[in-house]
This record gives C-alpha cells, sequence and structure tokens, in this order.
C-alpha cells in the first residue's frame, strides 16, 4: 500500500472516530455533568457539518474550516467555562467565543481568504490549548482531594493537548509539502493518529462520568 493511500484512510479514520465518544455519551447521558453535555452538544455539531461538507461541498471542503474552527472554539469556551469555579476567569474564557466570533469572519474574507483556514485555525489551537492547560493547573491544584485519572475533565484537557500540539503545526503545511511531500503525508498521519487518541479520550471521560457517579 503506498504512502498516500495509508494517509488518507487515516484521516478518514481520524475524521469519523468523533463517532466513537458521541455514542459512549449518548449510552450514559443520564450521568453526564454540563461540560461533558457541552462536549457532546459540539461533538455532533462536528459530525454534522463534517457529513454537510461531504454531501455539499466536498469539491471545496475547505469553504467548511472556519465553521469547524467556530464550533470547537465556541465548545471549549462553554465546556471549560462550566467547569471551573465560577468567578472571573470562568466568566472571561465564557465569552471568549463570542469576542472571537467577528476575527474569523474577518478572516474568512479579508486575511486567509474563504479556501485557507489560516489564522483562525492557529489561534483557536492556542486558545484552547491555554484553556486546557489552566484547567490542568486547576486540577493539580486541587490534587490532594483528586485522583486526576479518575476525573473526566483530565482525558479531555490531554486529548485536547495532544490534538493541539501536533495540530498546530499544520500552519508550515504549504512549505512541508514544497519540501517533500512524504514528510507531508507523514505529518498528517501523526496528526490523524492524534485525533484519534483525542475522541478516544473524550469516549474514555464519558465512560469514566458513569463510574464518577456511581463512586
Amino acid at each position: 500500500m503506498k504512502l498516500i493511500e495509508i494517509a488518507n484512510s487515516l484521516v478518514f479514520v481520524a475524521e469519523y472516530s468523533v463517532v466513537l465518544p458521541i455514542v459512549v455519551a449518548i449510552y450514559f447521558r443520564a450521568y453526564q455533568q454540563k461540560e461533558l453535555k457541552i462536549l457532546l452538544i459540539g461533538l455532533c455539531a462536528t459530525l454534522l457539518l463534517d457529513i454537510v461538507s461531504v454531501v455539499f461541498f466536498y469539491s471545496s471542503k475547505n469553504t467548511t474550516l472556519y465553521f469547524f474552527t467556530a464550533i470547537d472554539i465556541f465548545t471549549a469556551t462553554l465546556m471549560f467555562s462550566a467547569a471551573l469555579p465560577q468567578g472571573r476567569v470562568s466568566k472571561v474564557i465564557g465569552k471568549l467565543g463570542f469576542i472571537l466570533l467577528p476575527f474569523i469572519a474577518f478572516d474568512a474574507f479579508y486575511l486567509s481568504g474563504i479556501e485557507v483556514n489560516g489564522y483562525s485555525n492557529t489561534i483557536g489551537i492556542l486558545l484552547i490549548s491555554c484553556m486546557a492547560i489552566y484547567y490542568l493547573r486547576h486540577l493539580f491544584n486541587d490534587s490532594i482531594i483528586l485522583k486526576l485519572t479518575e476525573e473526566p475533565m483530565f482525558w479531555v484537557s490531554i486529548g485536547l493537548l495532544t490534538n493541539d500540539v501536533v495540530g498546530f503545526f499544520d500552519v508550515f503545511n504549504k512549505p512541508m509539502l514544497t519540501y517533500s511531500q512524504n514528510l507531508y503525508l507523514q505529518f498528517y498521519m501523526i496528526w490523524s493518529i492524534a485525533s484519534i487518541f483525542m475522541y478516544s479520550c473524550f469516549a474514555y471521560a464519558f465512560w469514566l462520568a458513569k463510574r464518577q457517579y456511581q463512586g
């Protein structure tokens, strides 16, 4: 099998791995806390948008990238705002999605162009990574009374960070493609594996919510 075929297969699997956490979350829906319910809504919106983009925008799928970024940012800001103790930081995080919406539109029509999700994607990755790190720091501070690996949002944060650390290098996709097609394909294979890991972390978090509820 050629490298490009392996890469395409991995990208496909990664793209639809979102179904796994959705199924687990719906099955254990009675045990999900508010922040996990927000995550479930975001994952369902991502899957729906992906199906719509394949059916209606297959030849120009890049035009939907800004919508994916908007969903990611809104989901993460509302989720971490709900997960953190209510206060100034929580309120600021909750409003970030609405603050960035005008920039995403500006980027689409004036900066990067509708076919390239450049600045918005990078800013979204950095913002979500910062929120995940901040939340993990909050958990570590409470680690005296908490077992981190039994906290659902710990795994959500780890999954997001893993995917975003790899995904950040997407900003260099054009130089990579110019330098070597194999390097370009290998990067997307690694990113696909990171995405599969992220969705697996989400699924585990949804399952942990039931265990935590019963515990």
